[in-house]
């Protein structure tokens, strides 16, 4: 298995686990496509991945149907070299991946200063998160609840930078059959370009390498984009998101 087929497969266990340990969470699968709902409202928070070359014809309607069931906005998430174009859907964008392979080291170094813990309490996580991305505050704390602490489900450890007792960076590490995802990796606004989240994404790395991962994947925003490249992240086949017209 090639390295971009291992993130995929990464990315699919990893949805079907994170939804099962949330009070509304969901997945089922419909012809070589997985949906999930997180049980909450955002629409990148629910969808559905095309994991083979399939006939969309027939299955969009049934997709349709499941998050019509459950009230919640949802995107198809097709990888972009089946070049399928989903009947009824309009494309909305290309979600970036990024790979890395963890064959060496990774050095991490937190900025004077700052102090990084994995025992913060989601409140303080939810917080950056919702400055960070603009999710409500209610909704993002909901979101990091599950997700957060030793016995988060699936393997996964969350990073916290603090300045001073003030929150102001995140990241999350989930590690998946070898595999390391790097999510969620948040400034605050006032605390950007000092090397915080240069910092806490190789810290995850470092760490999961140490865990035995050798396969690290994200998906980039504009933003972070030129982190991800300083840290040895390369440019991946994407997703095509398609939503409902």
């Amino acid at each position: 298995m090639d390295d971009l087929a291992r993130q995929r497969a990464a990315t699919f266990r990893f949805w079907r686990e994170d939804v099962s340990v949330r009070p509304a969470g969901e997945w089922t699968q419909i012809d070589g496509v997985q949906l999930h709902t997180t049980g909450l409202a955002p629409r990148h928070w629910n969808g559905a991945h095309v994991t083979r070359a399939t006939d969309l014809g027939p299955v969009v309607p049934l997709v349709a149907e499941w998050f019509q069931e459950r009230r919640k906005p949802w995107g198809l998430l097709v990888p972009a070299e089946l070049e399928l174009v989903p009947p009824g859907l309009s494309y909305a964008a290309d979600q970036r991946m990024m790979l890395r392979r963890l064959e060496s080291p990774v050095t991490s170094v937190v900025p004077a200063g700052f102090t990084v813990t994995d025992r913060a309490p989601a409140a303080d996580v939810a917080r950056v998160q919702s400055e960070a991305f603009g999710d409500p505050y209610d909704v993002a704390l909901a979101f990091v609840t599950p997700t957060v602490g030793p016995a988060a489900t699936p393997p996964q450890t969350t990073i916290t930078a603090y300045d001073g007792v003030e929150p102001v960076g995140c990241a999350t590490a989930v590690r998946m059959d070898g595999v390391v995802a790097i999510y969620g990796v948040a400034v605050r606004e006032a605390w950007r370009r000092r090397g915080i989240g240069t910092a806490l994404t190789a810290m995850c790395l470092d760490n999961a390498r140490g865990a035995g991962c050798d396969l690290a994947y994200l998906n980039p925003s504009e933003l972070g984009y030129a982190v991800y490249a300083s840290l040895g992240f390369v440019d991946a086949t994407p997703m095509r998101i398609w939503v409902p017209d």
